[in-house]
């Protein structure tokens, strides 16, 4: 069972003042179903954004960790040698304690490791002195394995909520019946749930579908029992018609707000994970997977 780390959620309770249709939000901040404040404008000609504040729904430390490195500290000093094809022989040496980025090309050695994943977290144990690869310059073997520093900070898995106005904001004044229509997408893209799923620690597909691979490493992650329909599915397009009704006397701002659930690995501060002894690409940090609900607000003022 995971230790849980305590989630603050404010402003869950959101207050459909005059919501054309049914607007029901869950607000129910102890639930993985939560859902965070649909913003209003505070008057008519009021700033509208185009998204909410963000709720933490859930956090849990990971249990494994394969990063896509692209900087690793070596733990040991390493000195090499490597002949030419010209039969000239030159020395290169790796130091200690320092952090080697990705290797660049030239006439000359530059020292450098090779960018990729690496698996640094397995059933909650950090890997010890995680091999990663660096140039050698050796024409019979480019590349050695060398020893480096392992994490010294641990990485939790993040589900966040917010929404995301779609299309624009429209305003009305006095009596007015029409009809308006939103379209956007749901769901994620294949590369998005499959490299989210390798840096989870999967490192090839067990059913044959990232998306279930990825939906069911997130499950196991956070040990959900409650019954939960998550957005990590093949993304598409869909569209959806609303009405928009003003009475007369009255003046009206309407929006649509779409939920946006994104996955996040982050640091006990909660901001995106970083290691002293690492450098990651964070484009694997993220996945962003907007679901199919959507919310028209209708906000009424005085004429």
């Amino acid at each position: 069972m995971k230790t849980r780390i305590s989630i603050f959620a404010f402003g869950l309770f959101c207050i459909l003042i005059g919501c054309s249709g049914d607007n029901s939000v869950n607000d129910d901040q102890h639930s993985i179903n939560a859902r965070p404040s649909v913003p209003e404008p505070k008057s008519y000609a009021g700033m509208v954004p185009a998204k909410s504040d963000e709720l933490i729904v859930e956090t849990v430390p990971l249990s494994d960790y394969s990063p896509f490195v692209i900087g690793a500290t070596l733990k040991d000093g390493y000195k090499g040698s490597y002949i030419d094809s010209g039969g000239g022989s030159y020395s290169f040496e790796y130091f200690a304690d320092q952090l080697y980025t990705e290797m660049v090309w030239g006439f000359s050695p530059k020292a450098g490791i090779r960018t990729d994943r690496y698996n640094l977290l397995k059933n909650d144990k950090v890997i010890n002195n995680p091999m990663i690869d660096f140039m050698s310059w050796d024409l019979n073997d480019w590349w050695l394995q060398l020893p480096c520093k392992p994490l010294s900070n641990k990485p939790y898995l993040q589900l966040v909520r917010f929404w995301k106005r779609i299309g624009d904001v429209e305003r009305y004044s006095g009596s007015t019946s029409k009809t308006t229509t939103r379209s956007t997408t749901h769901g994620t893209t294949e590369t998005s749930a499959s490299e989210f799923s390798k840096t989870l620690g999967i490192e090839a597909s067990v059913s044959g579908s990232w998306y279930v691979d990825f939906e069911v490493k997130v499950k196991t992650e956070f040990s959900w029992t409650e019954s939960h329909e998550t957005s990590i599915m093949q993304e598409e397009t869909f569209e959806e018609s609303f009405t928009i009704s003003c009475p007369e006397n009255r003046n009206i701002v309407y929006c649509v707000w779409q939920l946006i659930e994104e996955y996040r690995i982050v640091g006990a501060d909660g901001k995106l994970f970083i290691d002293p002894n690492f450098l990651f690409d964070d484009t694997y940090h993220v996945a962003i997977c907007p679901t199919r609900e959507l919310v028209p607000m209708t906000t009424y003022f005085n004429n």
